[in-house]
């Protein structure tokens, strides 16, 4: 089976199971990547040393240690899901270690930043009031914008 065949398969799985939109979007694209480098493979034929040279390929994109170890995380699970299959007879996820990611520090609203920014919104109008409930509710929660 080629490579791109069981992506597909593997994808469909997610839909079936119910996952976001957004977290099929993010295996089509990686997946999509590594389908790429290996020139839509036979399935068979990938190998732990296909994995690791994919992982060092990427790397030598000068991505951030988060993205490359997020990359990464996609094509474990996917060779996860292909090993349960039987589409691979090796386990490779199980040898291919994530990469290690540097941790960025948050910038955190001080105490004075958060009264300036609830200051700017007028309470006793509707939609200042509205902000002001949207914007203390991601202050004390931490949501961040893209969190749906």
């Amino acid at each position: 089976m080629k490579l791109s065949k069981a992506i597909t398969e593997y994808l469909l799985e997610h839909q079936i199971q119910g996952h976001s939109t957004s977290t099929i979007k993010y295996y089509k694209e990686n997946l999509g990547w590594f389908c790429e480098y290996l020139n839509n493979a036979d399935i068979s034929d990938i190998t732990l040393s296909h994995a690791r040279n994919y992982v060092m390929q990427l790397r030598e994109r000068n991505i951030t240690s988060v993205s490359l170890q997020t990359y990464t995380r996609a094509i474990r699970g996917f060779l996860t899901w292909c090993y349960h299959e039987d589409y691979i007879s090796e386990d490779i996820p199980k040898k291919l270690k994530l990469p290690k990611a540097t941790r960025k520090a948050v910038d955190v609203l001080t105490d004075t930043e958060i009264t300036r920014l609830l200051d700017c919104m007028n309470p006793r109008r509707f939609l200042g009031l509205r902000d002001m409930v949207v914007v203390s509710l991601m202050l004390d929660s931490g949501m961040r914008l893209s969190d749906e």
